[in-house]
């Protein structure tokens, strides 16, 4: 997310209450205070509202684009331009069960997943937008905590660049095995939708984009099913996953 030769943009929107955004992704527009910095990133800029016990926005414009919102400090929605829907992250983790700490998950992985996407899109302008009001939740009554979300987010990263390390090249042929391994196979969610996509000269780029459920759960299947066996790669070659499209 941060660059040694850009300038980072903060822009602080002060506006009335009747003026408020109604959701992550439509700010309303207000007066603003634009500061400058060359080492800002999104954490410090979540941190600060934080402290600050301010409800707004953090837009992020960069590889991808996507909207945090907070509400007196509490990080209650985020979104990404073209990524997942929480509603589908829903049916994936919590099916018909909606009891407040499976949400509550589910909440917490989605915008973990929008964070880790904008600290891995690269370069851009990153604008901090903060309005009185109140802002549009993921879930009704889910609050999450700023520290506690970058922590979940600093775990996922190291997770990640250990899933990236591993992958097969996004050029390389995926293939379900012909004869699967001796033994229980258990799959989940995610690694059906993996196995569902697969089809003649698959690659893994295609893949990844396909199954729907951002890179970083793709690239986790896709790794989970060649160490079971269940999925054959059709070079040896190992190399990192492209994340400027399509991370996590």
């Amino acid at each position: 997310m941060t660059t040694r030769d850009e300038e980072r943009t903060v822009v602080v929107t002060s506006m009335p209450l009747a003026d408020a955004p109604a959701s992550p992704s439509t700010p309303a527009s207000g007066r603003t205070l634009r500061i400058t910095d060359r080492t800002l990133t999104l954490d410090d800029m979540l941190r600060f509202t934080a402290s600050s016990a301010y409800t707004g926005i953090v837009r992020v414009n960069a590889g991808s684009s996507g909207d945090v919102a907070v509400d007196a400090g509490w990080i209650v929605a985020a979104s990404l331009t073209g990524g997942v829907e929480l509603d589908d992250l829903l049916s994936r983790r919590a099916g018909a069960d909606r009891a407040t700490e499976v949400v509550a998950a589910a909440v917490l992985e989605h915008v973990v997943d929008v964070l880790l996407e904008l600290e891995l899109a690269g370069t851009g302008t990153t604008t901090l937008e903060l309005a009185g009001g109140v802002a549009s939740p993921l879930a009704d009554g889910i609050r999450l905590e700023v520290d506690a979300v970058l922590e979940s987010k600093r775990q996922r990263l190291r997770e990640w660049k250990q899933i990236a390390a591993r992958m097969p090249a996004p050029t390389s042929m995926l293939s379900r095995a012909s004869n699967l391994p001796p033994g229980a196979l258990t799959v989940d969610g995610d690694d059906w939708r993996v196995l569902c996509v697969l089809r003649e000269d698959a690659t893994v780029a295609h893949v990844v984009r396909a199954v729907g459920t951002g890179a970083f759960c793709a690239c986790r299947s896709v790794l989970r099913l060649v160490d079971a066996g269940a999925v054959e790669v059709s070079a040896a070659e190992v190399g990192a996953v492209d994340v400027s499209a399509d991370a996590p």
